[in-house]
């Protein structure tokens, strides 16, 4: 057992249960709101605890929105690679509540087809009528993340979460997941 002595009181490096580490990988449906699109996500995320009710985690997540309305397609991918940090308020044998803030970086990928009479504008870029464009857009932001957690043993759990996440390009995402959880 790894502790560490802080002002007077020793401070466990564990979970509720008793362990350090922790891999969740899981689906979503998301939502691009400046692009007012639908989609999904993929994602991966491993958690180190501080103690039984803080942990800092890294992820990496891939999002894929998709939207063909009146002559207008568009398609976008991205990946992003994540760090935050997430307090567990309510931990019990069989469920936890957790809130979190962290940062991102994120490299979408755009195509957008054009078969309108006017241009299109997303992003400063102008599409003209009859074409298509591609590009990519590099961005930095952060999130906010509230979940509730199941777990089927102490070993592996089920996690519903939502996370919120922006950048300074505008691309705001709701994405609401489910999650499988191990723990070692």
């Amino acid at each position: 057992m790894i502790s560490l002595f802080v002002k007077g009181q020793i401070v466990n490096r564990k979970d509720y249960y008793g362990y350090r580490h922790q891999l969740k990988t899981g689906i979503g449906v998301a939502y691009h709101g400046l692009e007012d699109m639908t989609g999904y996500s993929v994602f991966s995320k491993y958690h180190y605890y501080l103690n039984k009710n803080i942990s800092i985690a890294t992820e990496f997540d891939v999002l894929n929105f998709r939207s063909d309305e009146k002559k207008l397609f568009r398609s976008m991918s991205a990946e992003a690679l994540k760090a935050n940090i997430q307090i567990y308020w309510l931990q019990r044998r069989n469920y936890s509540f957790f809130t979190g803030i962290g940062a991102n970086i994120r490299l979408f990928h755009w195509m957008i087809s054009n078969q309108h009479i006017t241009s299109y504008t997303a992003f400063d870029e102008v599409i003209l009528p009859n074409s298509h464009k591609a590009f990519t857009q590099f961005t930095g932001g952060y999130q906010f993340v509230v979940g509730l957690g199941y777990h089927i043993t102490p070993l592996v759990g089920l996690e519903l979460s939502t996370i919120y996440q922006n950048d300074v390009k505008g691309n705001a995402i709701w994405d609401i997941r489910m999650g499988f959880l191990v723990r070692f």
